[in-house]
C-alpha cells in the first residue's frame, strides 16, 4: 500500500475505539496495537483492524482496558443517576432505554442519542401541558400529527428527520417509555449524559454535576440575598441543572446560560423554556446561548456568575498560542481550561459581582494553579468554601465549592464560611492569604500555628536542596510486574509497602529495562547510597529511609535531600512528626504528596547531639516489632521535634488533636 485513503492515523484509531492518543502511543510503543502499515515513517491502521479492537475492548475479551487508568477510557454507556433526585420517576425508563441499547447491540450513534431526546423532550413538554403522551410522540411529530410547542428546540434535537424515521423502526420499543415533567430534575440531561461515553465527555471537559452538589451551591449562594435585578449567568450550563435549581424570585428575564455543545444547548433551552412557561424563540435562544464563553465580549456584564466550569480539556499547540495572548493564566506549560474560565468571569463580573463555581480542589494549592490563585487574591474578597470530597461518579477528584465577590478598591478576606465535612466555622481575622496556597481549611486557631511555622528563623527547606525522583511508570503493570523472582528482575516498592521510618519486604519484581518502560527516572537516583522514599498517594506524609539502592513504581517516589549539617535520616524524622502531618494538612489538605508541598516544609536546624538522639530513637523503631515500644518511641521523638519547633504545650496539644489516628502507618 502506498496511499492512506482508507486507512486510520494513530489519533484516528483512538477517537474511534474510545482511548487517550497517549494510551494509543503506550500500547503501539509496547506492541500491544500493530500498525497495518508504515507509510513515510507514519503507522496507519485498517478500518477492519479498528472494528475488530473495538469489538474486543466493548466485549472485554481484549484485556487492555483492565488497568485502573485505562478504565476511563472505555467506550460503552454508564448510568448516572446521581445527576438527579433518588425519587425521580424516569429512572426507570432512563434504565430501560439503556438495557434495550444493550440487548439490541444499537450502535449510539450521534443521529440515535439526538432522536431519543426528541423522544424525551416531547413527552415532557406534553406532560407539563397536561397532555396525554400516547399521542405525541416522536413519530407523530416527523409525521406532522402531533406537535404541542417549541417546535424549533425538537426539529434542533432530530436533525436529520429521515435518520430519526429509520432509528424510530429498527428500535420501536426505545420510543414507547414515558418520561413526566420534574421541575427540579433535568430527566432529558440525565438521558443524554448516560448515552454519551465516559471518553467523549472527558475529550471535551464535561463532568455533569449530581444534584446534590447543584442543591448546595445554589442553596448557601441564594439563602436571604437580596436577587433584584440580579443579572445570572452560568457560562458552562451543559443540560442546564444549575438553572433548573434557582429559586422562583429569579424571573426568567435575569437568566443566561451558555456552553459549546450544541445538544446541551437545546436541552438547556428546553429546561428554560418550560421552568419559565416561554414559547418565544427568540427570547430562549438569546437567553441560552452556544458559544465560547473564552471568546465572549467583555463588554458583557453580570451580577452572579456561578455553575461547574469544564476541566481537563486538551488544548492544542494553535489553541495555546491564542489563549496565551488573552489570558495570564494560559502563560504556563500546562493550561488548565477551569483557570482561565475564572480569569474570564473575573473580567464579566460588575462590581461588587460575585462567582461561585464547584472547583477541583487542587485549584487551592497545587503549583499550576499559581497564576489565578494570584489573579483572584488581587481582585476578590472570598466568601465561602465548602469541601465536598469526591462528587463525581467514577472521577476521584476532591472538589470545593468557591464563592468570592469582586472588590475593585481592595480585598478583603473576614468572616469567610468554611464548610467540611466535620465542621463549620467561620474566619474571623482578615487572614493573608499567600498564592502558593489557599488555606481555607484551617481555623484562626490553626492558621496561627501555621504562621509560627512558617516564621521560625533557623529552619531551612527542601526547596533548591533536595533531588526529587518519580517511580517508575511501566505503562503495562500486568505483563512487566511480578509477584515472584523472574530471570534479571530485581525488588521493586511500591506505595503499599511504605510505612513510618521503614518498608516491608517487597513482594514485586521487575525488569529494569527503561527503553520498555513508559516512564524512568534517571537510575542513579533510585540507585543513590541514600534516599528517602514516601507514598505519593496518601492524606498524611509517610517516608521511609532505603541505603539499598531499591527500584520505586509510581505510588512511592524518591527525595534525596542535600542540607548541609542536617542528616537524612534526622530529615526522615522531621518528614514523619505529627508537626509537618499538621503542616501540611492545613496548609494544602492533599490526598496526593507533591513535591511542590515537601519543598515547602520548614525544617528546624538542630545541633549533632540532638540530631543523634533523634536518630538513635528513629533506627531503634524502624527495627522494633513491638507495637508498644514503637508507639513510645513514635511519641517520644514527636515530642523532641515539637520543642525543636518552638511549640508549647498547648501548640502541640492542638497539633495532636488535628492529627490523632494518624499514625496508623506506623505497623
Amino acid at each position: 500500500m502506498s496511499s492512506t485513503e482508507d486507512l486510520l492515523s494513530l489519533e484516528q484509531l483512538c477517537s474511534a475505539v474510545g482511548i487517550s492518543e497517549a494510551t494509543g502511543k503506550n500500547w503501539l510503543k509496547s506492541d500491544r496495537i500493530i500498525p497495518t502499515v508504515n507509510i513515510n515513517g507514519r503507522d496507519y491502521f485498517s478500518v477492519a483492524y479498528k472494528n475488530e479492537l473495538k469489538a474486543g475492548l466493548k466485549s472485554g475479551k481484549n484485556g487492555l482496558l483492565r488497568s485502573r487508568r485505562n478504565k476511563s477510557f472505555i467506550a460503552g454507556n454508564a448510568f448516572y443517576k446521581s445527576y438527579v433526585s433518588e425519587g425521580s420517576e424516569n429512572l426507570s425508563s432512563i434504565k430501560s432505554v439503556l438495557k434495550l441499547i444493550e440487548d439490541t447491540d444499537c450502535d449510539v450513534s450521534e443521529a440515535v442519542i439526538r432522536a431519543l431526546l426528541a423522544e424525551c423532550a416531547l413527552r415532557l413538554i406534553s406532560d407539563s401541558l397536561g397532555m396525554s403522551q400516547e399521542k405525541c410522540c416522536l413519530s407523530g411529530c416527523i409525521e406532522g400529527k402531533s406537535r404541542p410547542g417549541l417546535s424549533f428546540i425538537i426539529d434542533e434535537l432530530i436533525g436529520n428527520t429521515e435518520q430519526a424515521r429509520d432509528i424510530i423502526g429498527r428500535y420501536p420499543e426505545m420510543f414507547s417509555l414515558p418520561y413526566y415533567y420534574e421541575s427540579e430534575n433535568d430527566t432529558a440531561g440525565l438521558l443524554y449524559i448516560s448515552l454519551r461515553t465516559f471518553a467523549s465527555r472527558k475529550a471535551a471537559g464535561a463532568y455533569y454535576t449530581p444534584y446534590s452538589a447543584v442543591k448546595k451551591l445554589c442553596g448557601e449562594l441564594f439563602d436571604g440575598a437580596d436577587l433584584s435585578g440580579k443579572k445570572l449567568l452560568d457560562p458552562s450550563c451543559g443540560t442546564g441543572n444549575f438553572m433548573i435549581r434557582l429559586p422562583d424570585r429569579i424571573k426568567a428575564e435575569q437568566v443566561y446560560a451558555n456552553d459549546i455543545d450544541p445538544v446541551s444547548v437545546c436541552i438547556a433551552r428546553l429546561n428554560y423554556a418550560l421552568k419559565y412557561h416561554i414559547t418565544s424563540e427568540t427570547m430562549i435562544n438569546e437567553h441560552i446561548t452556544c458559544e465560547d464563553y473564552l471568546l465572549f465580549d467583555k463588554c458583557r456584564k453580570y451580577d452572579i456568575i456561578l455553575g461547574n466550569p469544564p476541566w481537563g480539556v486538551r488544548f492544542s499547540a494553535d489553541e495555546k498560542k491564542l489563549l496565551s495572548g488573552k489570558y495570564e493564566c494560559a502563560d504556563g506549560r500546562a493550561v488548565e481550561i477551569y483557570d482561565l474560565f475564572i480569569e474570564k468571569t473575573l473580567s464579566l463580573l460588575n462590581k461588587d459581582g460575585m462567582f461561585s463555581f464547584i472547583l477541583p480542589e487542587a485549584i487551592l494549592n497545587v503549583g499550576a494553579h499559581t497564576a489565578v490563585r494570584k489573579l483572584m487574591i488581587k481582585s476578590c474578597g472570598f466568601r465561602y468554601a465548602e469541601y465536598l470530597g469526591d462528587i463525581f461518579d467514577g472521577v476521584n477528584c476532591p472538589c470545593i465549592i468557591l464563592r468570592a465577590v469582586i472588590k475593585k478598591n481592595g480585598a478583603d478576606n473576614n468572616g469567610i464560611k468554611v464548610k467540611t465535612k466535620d465542621r463549620e466555622f467561620v474566619i474571623g481575622s482578615d487572614r493573608t492569604l499567600n498564592e502558593k496556597a489557599l488555606s481555607f481549611f484551617m481555623t484562626d486557631e490553626e492558621n496561627r500555628l501555621i504562621e509560627k511555622l512558617d516564621g521560625l528563623c533557623d529552619t531551612v527547606r527542601l526547596y533548591g536542596n533536595a533531588e526529587f525522583a518519580l517511580g517508575i511508570v511501566t505503562g503495562q503493570n500486568k505483563s512487566l510486574i511480578s509477584d515472584t523472582p523472574q530471570q534479571d528482575s530485581e525488588p521493586v516498592l511500591k506505595g503499599a509497602d511504605i510505612r513510618l521510618y521503614r518498608y516491608t519486604e517487597p513482594i514485586n519484581y521487575i525488569r529494569f529495562k527503561p527503553d520498555k518502560l513508559q516512564q524512568t527516572a534517571p537510575e542513579m537516583l533510585y540507585r543513590a547510597e541514600e534516599k528517602l522514599v514516601y507514598r505519593f498517594i496518601c492524606s498524611q506524609p509517610v517516608f521511609a529511609y532505603d541505603d539499598k539502592g531499591l527500584l520505586t513504581l509510581n505510588s512511592c517516589n524518591i527525595v534525596i535531600p542535600r542540607i548541609e549539617n542536617m542528616n537524612i535520616k534526622y530529615i526522615l524524622a522531621l518528614l514523619n512528626s505529627r508537626t509537618v502531618m499538621f503542616y501540611l494538612k492545613k496548609r494544602f489538605n492533599s490526598i496526593k504528596l507533591l513535591r511542590s508541598h515537601i519543598e515547602q516544609i520548614p525544617l528546624p536546624a538542630a545541633d549533632k547531639q540532638t540530631q543523634f538522639n533523634i536518630i538513635s530513637k528513629a533506627e531503634k523503631l524502624s527495627v522494633s516489632s513491638d507495637t508498644s515500644e514503637i508507639h513510645i518511641l513514635y511519641d517520644s521523638i514527636d515530642r523532641d521535634i515539637a520543642g525543636l519547633y518552638g511549640l508549647s504545650a498547648e501548640d502541640h496539644r492542638l497539633i495532636c488533636s488535628c492529627t490523632e489516628n494518624r499514625t496508623a502507618y506506623l505497623m
